[in-house]
């Protein structure tokens, strides 16, 4: 779930373009206001509670390989879910899902999507070998076991990828043998239909970087020098839209960003043709040097972002050397959250909760660097990943 800035210059933004519009459900959810009220809680500072309960606990306790999880995901229906190394855990349920055919979660690479109806969808592979998987498969539960729903087998990177729209179809990318590239499906009914390829006239600069499905049922992708959407005429470029973190926000608006030294520019796009350019500046003097993962634009415009310092040691690598919480910024100034705890995942409900999974952290080693610089590392204690959530209220209460 990690990315540094001083690679790959992106911060990524969790998609919100399935839930409903601020303060709204959609049809057939109860939301999620109902099962926090359902949830042991307490509070540890004004307007943050810690999520406890018997589920959170077992499952961190019994899933594998390091006993811990530290990704959540929102359903369309309002259902929180934890997911463990062996199976999924619905919060303030009873039902908790093994994976299909006793995978890991390493053979499951993206997050359980929930339909409006309840039904979960993941997708999975069989196994990687030289960075080629055999099969790719996509699947949902029917209640009693996991049925396949598409496959791609014998590529590599990604095979597969789904989007989940409130009331609609379920669409896909299916990766073509050259990476980067795929093509888009749509399932209605009980039937995959094909949808028009994409113009591919420069092969790098046209692979598939993000892609979004618009509350209207508009498809959306974003290539490295364009953002495109699909019409009833085919696939149209759309101007305006530069840099990274491209998202359909849930007000039908596409949005990017990108990152400058001391601020981080959102530009939007809404579907009246109207541009906004918003500048939010680092809190603290901080800079993009700095180590973000993950962000969060929230059905309200509102930026969520976790702020990790890290030194990077090479083109993989970085020393965790400071974690400072989590931030809001309202449009005019940053709020702080859980200060000097590391941030792992953030996720927003259809209630606009927002629902955020941290980490306190101890000293690592000391690390010497070229030249010659000490600094002392943290590492993250994993046996302290806590779930923590945030209401409305306190998230707009004035200091």
């Amino acid at each position: 779930m990690h990315a540094r800035i001083a690679t790959a210059l992106t911060l990524m933004l969790v998609l919100t373009s399935s839930t409903a519009a601020a303060g709204q459900e959609t049809s057939g959810q109860s939301g999620t206001s109902e099962l926090l009220a359902g949830l042991a809680t307490e509070e540890v500072e004004a307007g943050v509670l810690r999520v406890l309960g018997d589920g959170v606990r077992e499952l961190a306790g019994s899933i594998g390989r390091s006993g811990l999880t530290d990704e959540l995901a929102i359903g369309l229906d309002g259902s929180v879910w934890l997911m463990g190394d062996r199976k999924l855990l619905e919060l303030g349920a009873e039902q908790e899902l093994p994976y299909p055919d006793g995978r890991t979660r390493e053979d499951v690479p993206g997050l359980v999507q929930v339909g409006s109806d309840g039904t979960p969808w993941i997708v999975a592979h069989d196994g990687c070998t030289e960075g080629i998987s055999a099969r790719w498969t996509l699947y949902s539960h029917d209640g009693t076991a996991w049925r396949p729903r598409l496959e791609r087998a014998g590529t590599v990177h990604e095979g597969l990828d789904f989007r989940l729209q409130p009331d609609g179809p379920v669409w896909a990318l299916r990766e073509t043998e050259r990476p980067g590239g795929g093509r888009f499906l749509r399932l209605d009914g009980d039937a995959w239909n094909r949808l028009p390829k994409h113009p591919a006239d420069k092969p790098k600069a046209n692979n598939i970087r993000s892609w979004d499905v618009a509350p209207d049922g508009t498809l959306w992708l974003r290539r490295k020098t364009a953002v495109s959407r699909l019409t009833d005429e085919g696939w149209s470029p759309v101007a305006g839209l530069p840099g990274y973190g491209f998202v359909i926000g849930s007000d039908g608006a596409a949005r990017t960003l990108a990152l400058g030294g001391e601020s981080i520019v959102i530009r939007t796009l809404k579907e009246n043709g109207d541009k906004q350019r918003l500048e939010v500046p680092l809190p603290d003097g901080g800079t993009t040097s700095a180590w973000w993962n993950p962000g969060v634009l929230g059905p309200d415009a509102s930026l969520w972002a976790s702020f990790k310092t890290a030194q990077p040691c090479g083109v993989m690598c970085s020393h965790l050397i400071s974690c400072d919480g989590l931030g809001r910024f309202d449009g005019t100034a940053w709020r702080r959250f859980l200060t000097d705890w590391c941030v792992q995942e953030i996720d927003i409900d259809v209630d606009g909760i927002v629902w955020v999974r941290a980490a306190s952290t101890s000293p690592g080693d000391v690390v010497t660097l070229e030249d010659g610089t000490e600094l002392q590392t943290l590492d993250l204690a994993r046996d302290s990943i806590e779930t923590y959530v945030i209401t409305p209220d306190a998230a707009s209460a004035v200091e």
